[in-house]
């Protein structure tokens, strides 16, 4: 939220990096992220990593970006993909085990001992978790489906929300957080009714009816018994 909330994203792209900013090692570089994103200010480091890191403005925020840097210092691929990988799985003592590799590399090269201090940090800090491009392009683009439709769609949205959170296991805790949130947009969460209820939530004027197969204790053969017997026309006393 705090990232969104400064960089304030106007496409997908920046969306992406909005989420991926907030994992841990990318978080500290936020400023010089939107000063990218609102000035253009690029942030040139070396030419080696400057084309890598074109398009976050100096920062890595991509596993796919590692992996490229450390192509770019004479890594064969088979080790780049290796630490990639470590780094996708949180596996610290692989990353640490890749220290040397950099450094050899480095110096194979003639690459100077900053540069070399410089990718190991931007390796192991990636460590505590980064995202992979794709996974972070599928998240934000899900994350703008999801924006529009809150925004566009409130009561259909949060009937979805309702209908798919009622088996999870803090259902009483998230059913709260979407109370609250629909008391925000004056919706109501309407109360059981014996006869206004279906099994599922569903949308009844300018709220939303709970489902009786979301009230604990009450089986599906019993509610479907009800469903079964209620007409149009039913009344409290017919029922």
């Amino acid at each position: 939220g705090k990232c969104v909330k400064k960089i304030k994203p106007k496409n997908l792209w920046e969306l992406s990096c909005s989420l991926a900013i907030s994992r841990p090692g990318a978080s500290s570089f936020l400023d010089q992220f939107c000063d990218y994103v609102h000035n253009g200010i690029k942030i040139k480091i070396n030419p080696l990593i400057d084309n890598v890191l074109e398009r976050t403005g100096g920062v890595c925020l991509f596993q796919e970006q590692v992996l490229k840097m450390l192509n770019n210092l004479g890594m064969d691929l088979e080790n780049c993909e290796a630490i990639r990988k470590a780094i996708g799985k949180k596996d610290r003592y692989a990353i640490k085990e890749s220290k040397q590799k950099i450094y050899d590399v480095c110096s194979k090269n003639n690459h100077s001992i900053e540069l070399a201090n410089l990718i190991w940090k931007i390796v192991n800090d990636s460590s505590g978790y980064q995202f992979c491009l794709s996974h972070s392009l599928a998240y934000a683009s899900l994350s703008a489906a999801t924006i529009y439709l809150k925004i566009n769609y409130p009561k259909e949205f949060y009937l979805s929300l309702l209908n798919m959170t009622k088996n999870e296991q803090d259902y009483v805790k998230i059913l709260s957080y979407i109370n609250f949130e629909l008391k925000k947009n004056n919706l109501s969460l309407l109360p059981p009714h014996i006869l206004r209820s279906n099994i599922e939530f569903k949308i009844e004027n300018n709220g939303i009816r709970f489902g009786l197969g979301a009230i604990k204790g009450i089986s599906d053969k019993a509610i479907e018994k009800l469903q079964n017997f209620k007409t149009n026309y039913s009344s409290k006393f017919d029922i």
